[in-house]
C-alpha cells in the first residue's frame, strides 16, 4: 500500500512528476517568450547604432561643408584685400 501511495498519492512520484514536467513547460516559454524579446531589442540596439553611426557621418561631413565655406570665404577676403592694396588687378605685371 506504501508504494502505491507513494507512485499515485497526490504527493506522490507521479505527482511530482506531472508537476515538474509542467514548471519545464513554463520555464521553457519563458525562456522562448524572454529570447525573442531579447532578440527585438537586440534588432532595435543595432538600428539605434546605425542611425548614430550616419548621423555622426553626416555631422562630419556638413561640418568639413562649412569648414570649405569658411576657408573659400576667408581666401577671397584676403585676396580681396591683397589685390586693393596692390591697386587692384590689371593683369599685367
Amino acid at each position: 500500500m506504501d508504494v502505491e501511495n507513494d507512485l499515485s498519492g497526490s504527493n506522490g512520484l507521479r505527482g511530482l512528476n506531472y508537476h515538474f514536467s509542467k514548471q519545464k513547460k513554463e520555464i521553457e516559454f519563458m525562456i522562448y517568450r524572454l529570447s525573442h524579446e531579447c532578440g527585438k531589442y537586440h534588432q532595435t540596439l543595432t538600428d539605434t547604432e546605425e542611425e548614430q553611426s550616419r548621423l555622426k557621418k553626416q555631422i562630419v561631413s556638413y561640418f568639413m561643408l562649412h569648414l570649405s565655406l569658411t576657408i573659400n570665404s576667408h581666401s577671397m577676403i584676403v585676396l580681396t584685400f591683397i589685390l586693393r592694396c596692390n591697386g587692384g588687378f590689371t593683369g599685367v605685371h
